[in-house]
């Protein structure tokens, strides 16, 4: 949560040539009528007269609100009726993307702290912990900062490119090998590129050298790729560039949340599938890749442990980001003895893509050969198996685009 200086203070409440300084107006969207009489104090008491509160416990009221103008901050709930995680935010970004929100949640967890910063919100507060003086410095600290940073430029097209992120419910799931898998089976047809995020794992070096090294890429934060900046991600064998540990030192800031997003984007920009290798690990940094993606695929080992801990995956991975985008599970067989697929999809509740089968001592022949299985053998079972997931995504990413372009139409 941030902190206000001094000098916002003299900034918001200087006179204006005409005389005393215009009250700025408060829209609160909250569905709790408590928390209203509380803001309301806060505004009234200890607001000094800089502030209107206007009150509406409908997302629907207050996005005609938004739309009639004047207004200068939104303090919205995060767990409006009928939405979850990030989707009430966007809601009121697309109807008022020049507005500040400071977003009200009763949730304290660092998680939803992050998803709340990803998503563009000025500042974020826990119901529960909020004073008259925390209120203010929040409200005066968003509206502040948004008068020096002035109004947003044009929304930019939205990127072609189908991004994925791809994550496993333990480490050494199969998430690496998944992902490069799929790229050596999509690159021949679609332009794609790979991006791994975990921390010093190296794992698309050891499977495609020595086409890359672990690290080869500079670190992003020096360098950002422009949008006709071809060369940033490394070419391999596979067809499929790759780009190995761009975001591995970067840290849950806003300056660092914004830079994840432009390297997500630009990829987006130059390839039909961006494939996301986001680790085992749900840190800020996989956060704010997820964030990003239009679907998410969690891999899934059959051992017990691994299943047991799928849905508590899926709720964690659905709150990073807009409610509605695609989630799949892929199950990685390592036991051999092949799947139930129609009560492990029942027990799941999301859609399976696949089942990618035991490949045994061919695992150590593809490591040897430093390339994906279905690189070397396309008519390996794994190949096979891979290779219908494959025409399931692009599927998938068919149907997103032309989703899209209706609601750009």
């Amino acid at each position: 949560m941030t902190n206000t200086s001094p000098q916002v203070l003299e900034d918001l409440s200087a006179s204006t040539p005409d005389g005393p300084p215009q009250p700025y107006t408060v829209l609160l969207i909250e569905d709790n009528e408590d928390q209203m009489l509380l803001v309301k104090y806060a505004l009234d008491e200890c607001g000094q007269g800089l502030y209107q509160l206007m009150w509406e416990s409908r997302m629907s009221q207050g996005k005609e609100r938004l739309a009639k103008g004047g207004v200068d901050v939104v303090l919205l709930d995060l767990g409006l009726p009928g939405f979850s995680g990030s989707a009430s935010y966007d809601a009121i970004r697309a109807a008022a993307p020049d507005v500040p929100v400071v977003v009200l949640t009763s949730d304290d967890r660092k998680q939803t702290e992050f998803m709340v910063m990803t998503c563009g919100a000025e500042d974020y507060l826990v119901k529960d912990e909020i004073s008259p003086a925390h209120l203010l410095r929040s409200i005066r600290g968003a509206i502040y900062r948004h008068k020096r940073r002035g109004p947003s430029p044009p929304t930019p097209s939205r990127p072609s490119g189908y991004t994925i992120g791809f994550v496993g419910t333990k480490g050494g799931v199969g998430v690496t090998s998944t992902v490069l898998n799929l790229a050596a089976v999509l690159a021949p047809e679609r332009s794609t590129i790979a991006i791994e995020t975990a921390v010093g794992r190296g794992g698309f070096a050891q499977h495609l050298r020595p086409d890359i090294q672990p690290a080869s890429v500079p670190y992003m934060g020096e360098r950002t790729p422009s949008r006709n900046d071809s060369d940033w991600a490394v070419p391999t064998c596979l067809g499929a560039r790759v780009l190995n540990e761009p975001l591995a030192r970067c840290e849950g800031t806003p300056a660092a949340v914004a830079q994840i997003r432009e390297i997500l984007h630009r990829a987006a920009t130059q390839a039909d599938f961006v494939l996301v290798d986001a680790g085992s690990q749900l840190d800020p940094v996989a956060q704010a890749v997820l964030a990003e993606c239009q679907a998410i695929v969690l891999v899934v080992d059959r051992e017990p442990a691994s299943l047991a801990a799928v849905r508590d995956w899926s709720q964690r991975l659905m709150e990073t980001g807009p409610a509605g985008r695609d989630f799949f599970i892929v199950l990685v067989d390592r036991s051999g003895f092949g799947t139930s697929s129609v009560l492990e999809q029942a027990s799941f509740a999301r859609p399976i893509l696949g089942v990618i089968p035991h490949a045994g001592d061919r695992i150590v022949w593809a490591l040897e050969r430093q390339r994906p299985i279905a690189y070397l053998d396309s008519g390996d079972a794994v190949s096979t198996a891979v290779s219908e997931v494959a025409g399931r995504l692009t599927e998938q990413a068919a149907a997103y685009a032309a989703s899209a372009s209706v609601q750009c139409a």
